[in-house]
């Protein structure tokens, strides 16, 4: 023992190794996010060699996408409606892309050179395995083009309540005005912090694209782990779900422990913090556990005479406002006639919305204001606000998107909402349209910073609506345009910062990320112009609460 002990040094004393552990700790954490959670969620290694804009990628993304937003369209005029999410399209792209890997010859074809802009390029069937950066522009593609567009409520609205048939021209237009350009640099400095939906996204392809070649053809790898999962999950929701929905009332999960915040709260802390979820829980039990029970009994605004819970509106007999009645031929409000009929009466629960939309159109400036206001500042006149982690330095490998780019896109956006206003009779001047750019503008760059931190989108539609009912008073194709308009630019502008950082965190090429947004919002806006109007021509009773399909479009109401 004395001879072993003689052998080590007195430089090589524990106590010694302290300050040397520390520093290299500290240098392993420069080389990486200063964030632990985006460490945990998202690699610091990139290999610019890998392909990205492969034919493979865009034939799966742009299928997925289109089937995806389509069927949503479908199902969003159904009541009760059910919806295909993005997280689905993710597992099922990922199955799809390694299916097409075992499957397609791998060999070139070269196109020919008299072929403008793509002549001399050759296009491989087989690029080699499904890889990250495929699978997130893919994933790209889902979440932006999934969704229903906003501009189908306005198009749906005007066909039941105004008569007013928007063709495919004029309802096409609106939808393609989401396809707005955004400046690429300035948008993803003034995100300095991590966005918690897109970790979930990256930690989630980071698991399926991770290597596992190092494991024997027997072992649990994370692609059959999830897959046993899955089916597992398939019977174990079949009871519940489907057989005995009472059961869904009781959460199994959490007698587990039944002294866990998460499980008591729910939800996953790396989409919406804990934290987060208590306040959200906090104003629910506020708004509408205390103050609303009380002013509903004690028949505030005459709302106790109604449905405490609901969205339509009624009239002093508490039966459906019939809006005929007070509309002029041009389709604006007659006083007169409203006057005589009757004042319009909503539930309390819709006007606790309103009162909360109240609330947003300030408390969303004036906190971001407090909290980020010289960051905000700083990154306008083109400061650094913080050293760049290993992941900005990876993405300076890669152009930025150039400037010529985002303003043709911009300008085309431009001419297709001033078309649409032109030809499609929904009595807006076309200065609205820039006053929707502006407040859109202004209302996203403050919504990023919260939804940065709190993982939530503020739904700020009611704020534009109020805006332009206090312009355009008594004119309500006006406010509905005006609504639509800004909710759109202001959905695509936080849309595609999202995009951008998960990009940024899978090192995507920015122009890659670019090229694949604006051409899956034509392609799917596309589709469902032309659902739509095969939906208007074939479907009977539309929008009737009567229709035998149930698809009586809830959001017209």
């Amino acid at each position: 023992m004395k001879e072993i002990e003689a052998q080590v040094p007195e430089s090589q004393d524990p106590e010694a190794f302290i300050p040397r552990a520390i520093g290299e700790v500290e240098e392993h954490i420069e080389d990486d996010s200063p964030y632990p959670i985006v460490r945990a969620c998202v690699s610091n290694t990139d290999d610019p060699d890998m392909p990205v804009m492969t034919l493979r990628m865009w034939s799966v993304g742009l299928t997925f996408s289109v089937m995806g937003g389509c069927m949503n369209l479908f199902l969003s005029l159904r009541y009760p409606s059910i919806w295909l999410s993005n997280a689905i399209l993710v597992v099922v792209s990922f199955v799809t892309g390694k299916v097409l890997e075992r499957i397609m010859p791998i060999r070139l074809w070269f196109i020919p050179s008299w072929i403008p802009l793509v002549g001399d390029r050759s296009i491989c069937l087989n690029p080699g395995p499904f890889n990250i950066k495929e699978h997130g522009l893919i994933c790209m593609m889902a979440s932006n083009c999934i969704n229903t567009p906003y501009g189908l409520h306005m198009v749906l609205t005007a066909r039941k309540h105004y008569n007013l048939l928007l063709g495919p021209g004029p309802s096409g237009l609106i939808w393609l005005v989401r396809t707005k350009a955004v400046r690429v640099s300035k948008f993803e400095a003034l995100v300095g912090i991590f966005l918690p939906s897109n970790l979930a996204v990256a930690a989630v392809l980071n698991a399926f694209h991770a290597g596992d070649a190092d494991k024997g053809s027997h072992d649990l790898t994370r692609l059959r782990f999830f897959t046993i999962v899955t089916i597992l999950y398939a019977f174990y929701h079949f009871l519940p779900g489907f057989l005995f929905t009472a059961l869904s009332y009781f959460s199994f999960v959490c007698w587990i422990r039944p002294n866990a915040v998460i499980a008591l709260i729910g939800g996953s802390p790396m989409v919406i913090p804990w934290t987060v979820s208590v306040h959200v829980f906090a104003g629910f039990v506020t708004f509408y556990w205390i103050l609303l029970p009380i002013l509903y009994y004690t028949d505030t605004w005459n709302t106790g005479h109604l449905p405490i819970m609901g969205w339509a509106a009624y009239d002093r007999f508490a039966q459906a406002y019939d809006l005929d009645r007070v509309l002029n031929p041009d389709r604006t409000l007659n006083l007169t006639a409203y006057e005589e009929y009757s004042p319009v009466y909503i539930p309390i629960s819709f006007i606790m919305t309103y009162f909360i939309a109240f609330i947003f159109t300030t408390t969303v400036i004036v906190a971001t204001i407090l909290d980020y206001g010289k960051e905000i500042l700083n990154v306008a006149r083109s400061k650094i606000v913080e050293d760049e982690d290993v992941h900005a330095r990876l993405m300076k490998s890669y152009p930025e998107v150039p400037g010529a780019w985002s303003a043709g896109v911009l300008l085309v956006s431009l001419s297709l909402a001033i078309t649409a206003i032109k030809i499609g009779d929904v009595d807006t001047p076309v200065w609205g349209l820039f006053l929707a750019i502006a407040l859109s503008v202004v209302y996203t760059i403050p919504t990023l910073y919260i939804y940065s931190y709190s993982g939530k989108v503020p739904t700020m539609n009611l704020t534009f609506e109020l805006v332009a009912g206090s312009i355009w008073r008594g004119r309500p194709l006006a406010l509905m345009t005006f609504k639509t308009l800004c909710v759109q630019w202001y959905l695509s502008g936080v849309g595609f910062v999202e995009s951008l950082k998960l990009g940024h965190y899978l090192k995507i090429p920015s122009r890659s990320t670019f090229i694949v947004q604006v051409v899956a919002a034509v392609v799917v806006s596309a589709a469902q112009v032309g659902l739509q109007q095969w939906i208007f021509n074939t479907v009977p009773d539309l929008c009737d609460p009567d229709q035998k399909g149930f698809l009586t479009c809830p959001a017209t109401e």
